[in-house]
């Protein structure tokens, strides 16, 4: 059972790499060169050996629970939590 927030990547992506630092403006860009795929198993050169020895094709991941906190309200948001946890032991 996965519990958190939808991610920001899909299930493909790249990951690791570095940074550059540009001389001329001072930024610092950051850059990905590994490649990750969870969603089929696939792995390239790039993909981390510590990685791609445990990857496995997941497919698509599917959320069997959706709740939504609708205040800041402590007393509100502390219910809210208490009827996550509640509806987990089901």
């Amino acid at each position: 059972m996965l519990i958190g927030e939808e991610m920001g990547d899909g299930l493909t992506f790249f990951a690791e790499g570095g940074t550059i630092d540009l001389s001329s403006s001072g930024a610092v860009v950051r850059y990905s060169s590994a490649f990750h795929d969870w969603a089929g198993g696939r792995i390239d050169e790039t993909t981390p050996a510590d990685i791609a020895e445990r990857i496995v094709p997941v497919g698509a991941l599917e959320l069997d629970r959706v709740w939504v906190a609708d205040s800041d309200d402590t007393e509100t948001f502390d219910r809210f939590c208490r009827e996550v946890f509640d509806s987990l032991n089901v």
